[in-house]
């Protein structure tokens, strides 16, 4: 067999798949941290920017309200996907 004889082949292989991401308490609380103090559009852009998070729902119960400046009064509820 010589070089002239080898042929090119192309495969082409679509995938799906569903991606999981769980977040540890130290990455919860890290999350907390990081929106503590912002207002809700902040909050939300900056959680939209943490890897793993595919959405974001802010409730404040005072409307126009900053989140908690201290962490600890952030509740952070991260849901399954599906």
């Amino acid at each position: 067999m010589t070089l002239k004889d080898h042929q090119q082949t192309a495969i082409q292989v679509n995938l799906a798949g569903t991606y999981a991401y769980q977040f540890t308490q130290e990455q919860q609380q890290a999350i907390s941290t990081l929106v503590a103090g912002k207002s809700k559009a902040q909050a939300t852009n900056a959680l939209l920017q943490v890897p793993g998070v595919q959405s974001v729902s802010i409730s404040i119960d005072h409307k126009g309200s900053p989140l908690p400046a201290d962490a600890k009064n952030i509740r952070l509820i991260v849901l399954p996907i599906g």
